[in-house]
C-alpha cells in the first residue's frame, strides 16, 4: 500500500473507521436492522447471498478459503457492502432492501483511504474470525487458531457499549 511512518496517524484513524464499519454491520445484522435472513420479511436474499458479513461465517469457521494475502477478494466484497450500506447506488439499495445509513461513517468521500489501504484475504480474516467467531475465556489475543464455532452475540450489545468501544480506541495509538 506504499505506507510509510509519515502515514501512520492517518492509518490508525483509517483502521479505526474500517473497524466500527464492521462493528456497525454486525450489530445492525444481529438487530435485525439490515436485511441478513435469506427470506421472510426481515431477510433479502441478495442482500444475504452478496452483502452480509453473515455469509461469510461457514468460510471463516472453515479457515481454507482466504489463505493468502496477495489477494483483496475479501476486502474488495465487504467495500461493496459499504456502498451498499452507504446508499451509493440508490437502486441497490432498493433491489436489497438496506436503509441507506449516510451518515459519514461509510461515505468513501470522508474516509477516501480505507478504498485504497487494503488488507490481505488472510489477514482480514483472521480479524473476522476475531471479531466474529466466539472465544473461549483465556484465549492467547493473537491465537491464529479459532477454537469454536459460535458466534459473538452482537444483538446483546446496546449503542452506548458500542460507543464506549469506539471511545477507548480513540484512546489508543499507533
Amino acid at each position: 500500500n506504499g505506507i510509510t511512518a509519515a502515514n501512520y496517524p492517518e492509518l490508525y484513524e483509517t483502521s479505526l473507521g474500517f473497524l466500527y464499519r464492521l462493528l456497525f454491520i454486525l450489530y445492525a445484522e444481529s438487530r435485525g436492522l439490515l436485511p441478513v435472513k435469506a427470506r421472510g420479511q426481515a431477510g433479502n436474499k441478495i442482500y444475504n447471498e452478496r452483502y452480509s458479513l453473515a455469509r461469510l461465517v461457514p468460510e471463516l469457521k472453515g479457515g481454507a478459503k482466504f489463505t493468502d494475502d496477495a489477494f483483496t477478494d475479501l476486502y474488495d466484497s465487504l467495500l461493496k457492502s459499504f456502498d451498499l450500506i452507504n446508499g451509493t447506488h440508490e437502486d441497490r439499495n432498493a433491489a436489497t432492501g438496506v436503509t441507506r445509513y449516510n451518515g459519514g461513517l461509510f461515505s468513501p468521500h470522508e474516509h477516501p483511504r480505507i478504498a485504497q489501504w487494503k488488507v490481505g484475504d488472510a489477514t482480514l480474516a483472521n480479524v473476522l474470525r476475531l471479531l466474529i467467531l466466539d472465544q473461549p475465556a483465556g484465549s492467547n489475543r493473537r491465537q491464529r487458531t479459532v477454537r469454536t464455532d459460535a458466534t459473538i452475540d452482537y444483538a446483546s450489545l446496546e449503542v452506548r457499549q458500542l460507543g464506549d468501544i469506539y471511545e477507548g480506541l480513540l484512546g489508543a495509538h499507533l
